[in-house]
């Protein structure tokens, strides 16, 4: 096992504030991370978590105004993401890019294959970022994080796409790394339930102050109010999959068939890596099946899990969601006009089309996808994990807001996600993909825990 050297110094926090322009993003935070030590830290989104990331990362953008002190002198700092494939290159394996990080600190390349032994992904050396699942994927960046034989490494909501056993799979090995190296973890997430058992101190984070939690379990927020959803009749049939086939890599579909009906809702849960962004893309007709055949009565649209890549960051709101409108031919006076229209119906009335993308929140880009999935007029919308990395308030609102979308429009929504708390109040059906068959669920029973 690859060992290194950790130093004994905390981090230290003192009256620390962060501010952009008039706005507090951190206010007064004083707090230490001792070497070792496992924090977890919550809150809402936009309470200020990020920032933290930031301040600690030394990554806040230069127009941030910073008073107060922090001390991370001699301390190496390491961080992975909740998109980590955002982060890796798609055209090298994941060996040569853990190399690069293993030159750029002064190691031997050949150090590569033990940082993957230890996070379980021996087999998967020679493979590229787009051949391995989610959970395999953050497997990858953490032992890209490990070549850089951290002090502490800053966790930024890393398991919020991923199912629940991945999950817990992903944490146990942290703490295992943890112990083997000595590094300290900051953990921050609004979902916190598997890092509870191993966290040694527990911050929350509101309004840009911070205070310390003591034995006491964070709120998941409101739920889903149940209503009419799962009493709606049966209606016209928008989409219709028979017997599809599929063979990726190592993963194989046999004989998949499965209906989508206006007004209508068909979740679709299971493990990491078990084929749901796979059947999602053939659904959508962004590849083809082996065998088999997807009939579609209505324009599909895919809502991607990770907004950065979805979204073009360099181009402005009004650009980005009216882009499928430049493509038709139609007049710049229409474009603006029809997506603020439909901006309005999605509540981000007040959003300027002239705001750059990279400036919204993950919420407000969330809600951008599915503005530019109606302006492209499409009655079936395929949401892969469209919730993730949003706070419970922000989910509740989110997943109302796309229910009464879903009324208003007759839209028909293939919902795939590892939250399995709304869907009683959101889903009309819910099937599993295991081995590559589906299976259905009694989702007031069954439903994994």
């Amino acid at each position: 096992m690859v060992g290194f050297p950790v130093l004994s110094m905390p981090v230290c926090l003192q009256n620390l504030t962060v501010r952009y322009g008039s706005k507090a993003a951190l206010c007064m935070v004083s707090a230490q991370l001792e070497p070792s030590q496992w924090v977890l830290c919550t809150g809402n989104s936009g309470s200020g978590k990020s920032t933290l990331a930031d301040v600690i990362c030394g990554t806040l953008p230069a127009k941030a105004i910073v008073e107060g002190s922090i001390t991370t002198s001699g301390h190496r700092v390491a961080k992975i993401w909740q998109e980590p494939s955002a982060t890796f290159s798609p055209y090298r394996t994941i060996t040569e890019q853990i190399r690069d990080v293993l030159r750029a600190t002064g190691q031997l390349p050949s150090l590569a294959q033990s940082l993957l032994d230890q996070v379980g992904l021996a087999a998967h050396a020679s493979s590229f970022p787009r051949q391995l699942s989610s959970g395999q994927i953050q497997r990858a960046a953490i032992a890209r994080a490990l070549a850089t034989q951290p002090d502490l490494l800053v966790a930024d909501e890393a398991t919020a796409s991923l199912d629940g056993e991945t999950e817990r799979d992903i944490v146990e090995l942290l703490n295992g790394l943890r112990h083997a190296h000595g590094f300290g973890i900051l953990w921050l997430s609004h979902l916190p339930a598997a890092v509870l058992p191993y966290a040694t101190e527990h911050w929350h984070i509101e309004q840009g102050s911070l205070q310390r939690v003591a034995g006491a379990k964070p709120s998941v927020g409101p739920s889903l109010a149940p209503g009419s959803v799962l009493d709606r009749p049966a209606s016209e049939l928008l989409l219709e999959a028979k017997h599809l086939s599929k063979a990726y890599g190592s993963l194989v579909f046999e004989g998949i068939s499965l209906r989508l009906y206006q007004g209508r809702t068909l979740a679709l849960i299971g493990r990491s890596g078990s084929g749901k962004s796979t059947l999602a893309r053939l659904l959508a007709g962004h590849e083809e099946a082996d065998s088999g055949a997807v009939h579609r009565h209505a324009p599909v649209q895919l809502i991607l899990p990770d907004t950065y890549r979805a979204l073009n960051p360099h181009w402005k709101v009004g650009e980005a969601v009216a882009e499928a409108l430049r493509i038709q031919g139609i007049s710049s006076a229409i474009r603006q006009q029809r997506a603020k229209e439909m901006l309005n119906r999605l509540a981000l009335d007040d959003i300027d089309l002239e705001r750059p993308v990279s400036t919204l929140s993950g919420g407000q880009r969330r809600r951008l996808l599915v503005a530019r999935a109606l302006l492209c007029e499409a009655k079936i919308l395929i949401f892969d994990e469209a919730t993730n990395g949003l706070d419970a308030e922000l989910r509740t609102s989110f997943l109302a807001l796309l229910r009464k979308l879903q009324q208003e429009l007759g839209l028909a929504y293939l919902w795939i996600t590892h939250d399995y708390t709304s869907l009683p109040a959101f889903a009309d059906e819910v099937v599993t993909l295991i081995h590559g068959s589906l299976q259905e669920m009694d989702y007031g029973a069954n439903l994994p825990a």
